[in-house]
C-alpha cells in the first residue's frame, strides 16, 4: 500500500511540474498573435487606471468593439468622469471623436494624438506617439519578451510575459501582459516608464468573439451631431 501511494504521489508530482513548466516564449508569444489575427471581431469592457506624473489616478471604463477585417474600431467611455459618453471612432485612417456634452464630431488623421479624446494626456502621456493600426506585430517591433510566470484570471490560468522596449527614453519602456491559456489573448496590461513607473493599468473583461458584428455596429455615431473636420 505504501508504495502505491508513493507511486501516486509521484505521478501527481510529475503532473504538477509539467503544468508549472513555463512555455518557450517566442513560440508564445507567435501562439498568442495568431489567435488574436484569427479574431474577426469582438468587443469587450476594458477597466483599469491611467496615473499622471503627479501620482493622480483616473479610473477608466471603456467599452470596445473591434472588426479588424475593416480597420473599424470604436470606444464608449464610461470613466473617467469628465469624458463620460464621448465615444472615439477609429475607420481606416480617420478617428471621429464625438463630445457628448457639446453633441459634436470632431474629425481627425487617425496619428493625431488629439484624435483620441484627451486620454493620453489625461494619463500623463500627452508625448506618446500615435500608431493605430491592427497589426500586432508591428506594435511589438522594438520589445523583447521574457517569460515572467504563472498567474490566475478570472478565464483560468495565465502567463505573465514582460516586454522590454529596446529604445531608451520612450513612453512605454516595458509592460506586463496576463494570458490565460483558455483564450491565448490577453486578459490585462501593465505598462510602465523609462523610471520603472507604472503610469496604466488594463483589464479586458467579458469578452465576446466572432458575433458578426458589422462596420455599421461598430462605427455608429449620432446621425445629427455637428461635424467639424480638422484633418490636414
Amino acid at each position: 500500500m505504501r508504495i502505491r501511494t508513493l507511486s501516486f504521489v509521484l505521478v501527481a508530482i510529475s503532473f504538477l511540474s509539467a503544468r508549472a513548466q513555463a512555455p518557450e516564449v517566442h513560440a508564445f508569444v507567435d501562439d498568442v498573435i495568431a489567435t488574436a489575427e484569427a479574431v474577426r471581431d469582438s468587443r469587450f469592457l476594458t477597466l483599469g487606471r491611467l496615473i499622471d506624473p503627479d501620482g493622480v489616478e483616473l479610473p477608466l471604463e471603456i467599452e470596445v468593439r473591434l472588426l479588424p477585417s475593416e480597420s473599424a474600431a470604436s470606444a464608449y467611455i464610461v470613466q473617467p468622469d469628465a469624458l463620460a459618453d464621448n465615444i472615439i471612432v477609429l475607420e481606416g485612417d480617420v478617428v471621429y471623436n464625438y463630445t457628448f456634452l457639446t453633441h459634436q464630431i470632431t474629425i481627425f488623421d487617425a496619428d493625431d494624438p488629439d484624435a483620441l479624446g484627451g486620454l493620453l494626456g489625461a494619463g500623463g502621456a500627452d508625448d506618446l506617439d500615435v500608431d493605430v493600426t491592427f497589426d500586432v506585430r508591428h506594435h511589438l517591433e522594438g520589445f523583447v519578451p521574457t517569460m515572467i510566470g504563472p498567474e490566475e484570471t478570472p478565464y483560468g490560468p495565465a502567463w505573465t510575459v514582460r516586454f522590454d522596449n529596446v529604445e531608451e527614453d520612450v513612453q512605454v519602456a516595458s509592460f506586463d501582459a496576463v494570458v490565460p491559456e483558455a483564450t491565448m489573448l490577453p486578459y490585462s496590461f501593465r505598462v510602465r516608464n523609462a523610471a520603472g513607473e507604472t503610469w496604466a493599468e488594463l483589464f479586458f473583461e467579458d469578452l465576446v468573439l466572432d458575433e458578426g458584428l458589422t462596420v455599421e455596429d461598430v462605427t455608429y455615431l449620432p446621425e445629427d451631431a455637428e461635424r467639424i473636420d480638422l484633418r490636414d
